[in-house]
């Protein structure tokens, strides 16, 4: 079986609520070895560092073009966390 990596998955998307890990799960049986989880704005910065580490995967903080009206300077954090 090949693995893949999923370069752009929304798993923090509040459309997968409590199923989320259950996709997770049928994504790894089907090869998928690693997604990379894009934050839209700040707001979810935080969530999508917790849940890329709790699920093994990858994260991209960023802002999505649809989101920078709402971002500032303040933004974006000054160091990076652990």
């Amino acid at each position: 079986m090949a693995t893949f990596v999923d370069t752009h998955c929304h798993l923090d998307a509040s459309e997968f609520g409590a199923e989320m890990p259950a996709i997770r799960a049928r994504a790894a049986e089907r090869g998928v070895a690693m997604c990379v989880i894009p934050a839209v704005a700040a707001f979810n910065f935080q969530a999508v560092r917790e849940l890329a580490h709790a699920q093994g995967d990858a994260y991209a903080l960023g802002i999505h073009p649809l989101c920078t009206g709402q971002a500032t300077d303040a933004t974006w954090p000054r160091s990076t966390p652990n």
